[in-house]
């Protein structure tokens, strides 16, 4: 199981790295954090906390996932999931006879 764990840790990591959207994203948003002439330092603390900050918001966004992972596949998930997508089916057919 740890070699399946890695090999999405892995693929994840990549995707976020290769994703143009990710890269235009900082290029837009970060120099006004840099000063007039940033050194090196600034330039290396400046990706050390972006990198800190995926990495924290990734970890919370699997622990969160994991979590609703779980309940959805267990107990009464799946009823519930079923319960809840013949409602909104229910409502919207209504929705498309009334208008």
């Amino acid at each position: 199981m740890s070699g399946f764990i890695g090999n999405i840790d892995i693929t994840g990591v990549i995707s976020s790295l290769t994703n143009p959207k990710t890269g235009l994203f900082f290029l837009a948003l970060l120099p006004p954090f840099l000063p007039q002439s940033p050194s090196p330092i600034d330039h290396t603390l400046l990706v050390a906390t972006v990198a800190g900050c995926i990495l924290l918001y990734g970890a919370l966004l699997s622990a969160v996932a994991d979590r609703v992972g779980r309940s959805l596949t267990a107990g009464s998930g799946p009823i519930v999931i079923d319960a809840v997508a013949g409602v909104v089916l229910i409502v919207l057919g209504i929705t498309v006879v009334l208008i």
